[in-house]
């Protein structure tokens, strides 16, 4: 059974120094170095409220979270071990049933991803969020990697 509750830097920090090679591959062009603390430090410094794990059997096994990046306007990002396939109907049930109702209490206009070209099974995810095909963002990773930007939009405030 997987479990989601808040995430402390501890857990964090354990799924990004264990993060499955597809999430490292997207994460670590578009982060200045291999720092998996840092990036902990960061994503949970960022995300205070909005940054949850997935547990199986008491461990993470993956995390993910919200960034605002100025009112109305939030990033969202999630990794996980090479056990986060398991995690991913909860996680899915979460966004769905308590992330997005607060997200629009408030007041959400747009919540963005951003996801490496050709991880066609983050975009299908994304998609089966209700995410949309915004544009394609060439050589937007450190060595020239094309992203696929995602995005959510609440029309009509």
């Amino acid at each position: 059974m997987i479990a989601i509750a808040r995430a402390r830097l501890r857990e964090v920090s354990f799924v990004a120094a264990h993060m499955r090679e597809a999430d490292r591959r997207e994460i670590w062009c578009q982060w200045p170095d291999r720092d998996a603390a840092a990036l902990a430090w960061a994503l949970t410094r960022s995300s205070p409220d909005h940054c949850w794990a997935a547990f199986e059997a008491g461990s993470p096994i993956a995390v993910f979270g919200l960034t605002e990046q100025h009112p109305g306007l939030w990033q969202a990002w999630a990794f996980g071990t090479k056990r986060l396939r398991r995690a991913v109907p909860a996680i899915s049930r979460h966004a769905l049933g308590v992330i997005r109702p607060d997200l629009i209490a408030r007041g959400a206009n747009r919540v963005e991803a951003r996801s490496i070209a050709g991880h066609d099974l983050a975009h299908r995810w994304l998609e089966s969020l209700g995410a949309r095909r915004q544009c394609l963002l060439e050589a937007y990773g450190r060595n020239g990697e094309d992203f696929v930007l995602y995005a959510w939009v609440r029309r009509g405030g």
